[in-house]
């Protein structure tokens, strides 16, 4: 941590007993304050185990706001452990893409811009369907000289095109 300051105090408080208070700033007026009671820890030591607990912190809430972990609707433990497990997957599948992407920022924004594309891709879909089930049906219609297998096949190639450019993490979520 450069450039940052960083001192501890030992104090003694009414309820809790002896405990140790690590102060850190990055050299502007913010002062972050952190109690251990530990008092045998580093400050550098303090500092690293809530570093750690953030990310845990950090995981929980955008797995409770985003993934909706905790709000199944089970009473069976084994059910409740699966959810747990298919959350944490979903989670690391986000947070693989992320890292894959090279994005900076929060997670976050990131689920929320793939949970769109999702629901965007998923209207393509059915509005692709309807029009080549339109396109099909008018042409039947208007002339029995037009070539059933024709129509499909360029409404495969363009189908084709289309997938092709979808962005990779949209198309393998």
């Amino acid at each position: 941590m450069k450039n940052n300051i960083t001192f501890s105090l030992n104090v003694q408080l009414p309820k809790s007993g002896h405990v140790q208070v690590v102060f850190i700033s990055d050299g502007k007026k913010q002062w972050q304050a952190f109690l251990s009671t530990d008092q045998d820890l580093e400050a550098s030591e303090v500092l690293y185990y809530y570093s750690i607990r953030w990310s845990i912190e950090v995981f929980f809430k955008d797995a409770k706001q985003l993934l909706y972990l905790g709000s199944e609707q089970s009473n069976t433990f084994d059910a409740v452990i699966a959810s747990y497990s298919l959350t944490m997957i979903r989670y690391l599948l986000l947070v693989y893409i992320f890292n894959k992407s090279k994005l900076l920022g929060p997670l976050g924004p990131l689920f929320r811009e793939l949970s769109d594309d999702q629901i965007y891709f998923s209207m393509a879909n059915k509005f692709w369907r309807n029009v080549k089930e339109l396109i099909i049906m008018s042409s039947q219609l208007l002339s029995d000289e037009i070539d059933t297998n024709n129509i499909l096949y360029i409404l495969e190639v363009i189908e084709n095109v289309l997938y092709n450019q979808l962005d990779y993490s949209t198309a393998k979520l």
